[in-house]
């Protein structure tokens, strides 16, 4: 039964299952032409709960608007599930940090799907838009000129062969017609698969960082921490990116926002009881015994 409750829910001209690995990737196409990927089977594949990458997705301005919602054919019917366009797929799934993994396994699959996934689906959507079934195809078997009478025809059958003969011109019209959009279509494909890098190369340095909100909290933080203790904001800031190894305290990854509070929160409280921020010692320093 089809899904009602969603009325912004887009409708999908295809739907198909893609082999990815030992994996599948479920991905449509909507009528505007752009391929989603349906963000619930990739989840699993990776142990991922999708609630929470779609609200990863909402976070992230560069491409929240590249999130959608789509009635997918399951066994049990069509279901209204979330699905980022293969515009905004790259920028997300290069934010999941293969290297925070232990299982091997699920390492090899992000790292997959980070650089194999978007030219798979566009390969497969490329050869499906281009292998036509035989009803649809540009130059039909069963085309065939019709065959003049002989000058001493009746009316009868000269009558007929015309109307064959507009009949052969209207299917001929017809096969120019595709052709253009066929030839159209491929275009615009090969000029997606080219702008692919430049679009993701424009996006890449915006996602990831911390948060507006984020990055104010730190700047009240710090402006706390500087009029109570007397240092200067430009040590402050100085010792955060030194010690989170970051050029600026701003390209710290907004998913390490807990560490940078707590580290703030610790050299506020040094602050409030009068040991200044150098004495109190950094979040990720160290110390061995001897």
């Amino acid at each position: 039964m089809l899904d009602q409750h969603d009325p912004s829910a887009i409708e999908p001209l295809e739907q198909e299952t893609v082999p990815f690995h030992s994996e599948s990737i479920i991905a449509v196409r909507l009528p505007d032409d752009r391929i989603c990927v349906v963000l619930r089977w990739v989840c699993e594949s990776l142990s991922l709960k999708p609630t929470s990458q779609v609200q990863r997705i909402q976070r992230t301005a560069a491409i929240a608007n590249e999130l959608v919602r789509v009635r997918v054919l399951t066994s049990g019917g069509k279901q209204t599930m979330p699905a980022i366009t293969l515009r905004g797929f790259p920028v997300w799934i290069l934010g999941i940090n293969p290297n925070e993994v232990k299982d091997e396994h699920l390492k090899e699959m992000i790292i997959a799907y980070q650089v194999e996934a978007v030219d798979v689906l566009y390969n497969h959507f490329s050869k499906r838009r281009l292998a036509l079934p035989e009803s649809q195809a540009i130059v039909p078997s069963e085309l065939v000129r019709p065959v003049e009478p002989t000058p001493d025809s009746s009316h009868d059958e000269w009558i007929v062969y015309h109307q064959q003969m507009t009949r052969w011109h209207q299917q001929l019209q017809d096969i120019e017609i595709k052709v253009q959009q066929v030839e159209q279509r491929q275009g615009n494909i090969e000029t997606r698969v080219g702008s692919l890098e430049k679009i993701v190369g424009s996006i890449l340095p915006h996602v990831g960082k911390l948060s507006t909100a984020h990055r104010a909290t730190a700047q009240k933080m710090v402006n706390e921490i500087s009029r109570i203790s007397g240092a200067k904001h430009q040590y402050i800031w100085g010792d955060l990116k030194d010690a989170f190894h970051v050029p600026s305290y701003t390209d710290i990854p907004d998913e390490k926002w807990a560490e940078v509070q707590k580290w703030l929160q610790q050299r506020l409280d040094s602050a409030k009881q009068g040991k200044g921020i150098k004495q109190q010692p950094s979040l990720f320093d160290t110390t061995e015994d001897n």
